[in-house]
């Protein structure tokens, strides 16, 4: 008896295809677990907890509280109040918790108010004083993972280039901190754009600040980067050949298009000039009739 009725409390907050296991006694005193098939939905259990009284929470063992359901159904139908639009796709995996749990982004204009332009940079440290960029921290931890996996991609094709090339290691650590910082604090450069974009003019503006001291006077063109780079096996010519110079923000309608010379000259040396000459080692034997060796300027093809 005593066995019974404690397999009955244990199983008061479910019905009999809901309930995962029961204890039955028998004379001896022994006992044997019957598990039963179980219809779990988080739907379900998210909307009966919403719908439990404060108060009766512990419970529910009869037919009409709060938290029971048919066993055969899915999911009980939602309320009115929270039904989703029928044109959304994340209908099916919205729960009445995860939306009472989940703060109000701010930022998103209302109805009717234009857009809010992209931002230019992604923050990866906290601001000054230990005080965190306001967002939701979910998002950034996400954006932090997508940005580790593009540096990790990144350093791979890099080296691979740079080796076909045969760039020196300095080179090669040069062109890859220039990557970091472009997509860091220029990460507009990759809106709409292929990564590989970016990596062909990184190695160009670092072989054009290197010709006199690592490079020794030697002469590395985007021609010759396009031929080992064609050689990689995500090569596509649409990435030199078709490449965005202009877009709308933050729609990002293409408004002009050029090859990957023209992105060079137009948008990837304003973004990142500065940044680039500072890589640049200083020059110890002056070479006569030096113009100076700037990041611009196409020579070779």
């Amino acid at each position: 008896g005593g066995g019974g009725g404690g397999g009955g409390g244990g199983g008061g907050g479910s019905d009999d295809g809901s309930q995962g296991a029961q204890s039955e006694g028998s004379g001896g005193g022994g006992s044997r677990s019957v598990k039963r098939k179980m219809h779990f939905s988080v739907a379900a259990v998210a909307e009966a907890a919403v719908d439990e009284p404060s108060g009766g929470g512990g419970d529910g063992g009869d037919g009409d509280g709060g938290g029971s359901f048919a066993s055969g159904s899915g999911s009980p139908p939602r309320r009115p109040g929270a039904t989703l639009g029928a044109t959304s796709a994340f209908a099916a995996f919205s729960t009445p918790l995860r939306g009472a749990m989940t703060p109000a982004r701010t930022g998103a204009g209302a109805r009717g108010a234009p857009p809010e332009p992209l931002p230019k940079r992604f923050v990866r440290e906290p601001a000054t004083g230990g005080v965190r960029p306001a967002g939701d921290a979910t998002a950034c931890n996400s954006l932090r993972i997508f940005f580790a996996k593009v540096m990790r991609l990144s350093a791979r094709r890099l080296a691979d280039l740079c080796e076909r090339l045969q760039l020196p290691p300095s080179l090669t650590q040069q062109a890859y901190a220039l990557v970091e910082h472009s997509l860091y604090e220029h990460t507009s450069l990759l809106f709409n754009r292929h990564l590989d974009q970016l990596l062909l003019c990184a190695v160009y503006g670092i072989c054009k600040i290197n010709k006199d001291n690592g490079l020794r006077g030697r002469m590395v063109p985007f021609r010759d980067i396009i031929y080992h780079y064609q050689k990689q096996p995500q090569c596509r010519e649409e990435v030199f050949w078709t490449v965005i110079l202009s877009q709308t923000d933050p729609a990002l309608q293409v408004q002009s298009q050029g090859d990957i010379i023209l992105f060079y000259n137009k948008v990837f040396v304003p973004e990142i000039k500065t940044f680039l000459l500072g890589l640049k080692p200083p020059r110890t034997t002056p070479l006569a009739g030096d113009s100076g060796g700037g990041v611009g300027g196409i020579v070779g093809r």
